[in-house]
């Protein structure tokens, strides 16, 4: 092989390497307006904007709650929602046992619905306020008709009786 035609090709690989890192680098307009009477599509490396959907603030009153007692430590599930109600959650039903005991850790769960961003921010500031490492999780389908009507079911585990409920 010539050493000029293996410089050329070395130097042709490169530059096309290089332009394909560039373009790669820039992330082209979302949108740009076609010129009038243009009947142009916007290019396939045009990408949409990424903007990330900013997390609802919790609601700090009006969110209906259930509270389900895990352990058995009798009467902490009511005295959990009295606490929560003073403070401005609504009880959607009585406050009642777990159906499934013991439970290890507490829980809050958030329905997932049309509101379910504001009804995961709602569970995570409640977990975060009331139960210091709370695991919050969505409301699986076979507790939904448990929680009629709340968008936010706590149940209460043994870590909550053990810390002194």
């Amino acid at each position: 092989m010539n050493l000029g035609i293996g410089r050329i090709a070395v130097v042709v690989a490169l530059v096309v390497g290089g332009v394909a890192v560039l373009a790669a680098g820039f992330e082209a307009p979302a949108s740009t307006p076609a010129a009038p009477g243009s009947h142009s599509s916007p290019s396939p490396s045009a990408r949409p904007s990424s903007r990330p959907t900013p997390t609802p603030a919790p609601r700090k009153t009006g969110v209906k709650i259930a509270v389900f007692n895990g352990t058995s430590s009798t009467g902490i599930a009511a005295q959990v929602q009295q606490t929560l109600q003073a403070d401005g959650y609504v009880p959607a039903q009585p406050a009642t046992n777990s159906p499934v005991t013991p439970i290890n850790r507490t829980v809050v769960y958030y329905r997932n619905d049309a509101a379910a961003a504001q009804n995961h921010a709602d569970a995570q500031f409640i977990a975060t306020k009331y139960f210091k490492g709370a695991k919050v999780a969505q409301l699986g389908v076979s507790f939904t008709d448990l929680a009629k009507g709340a968008t936010v079911a706590i149940v209460l585990g043994q870590d909550y009786a053990a810390a002194g409920a």
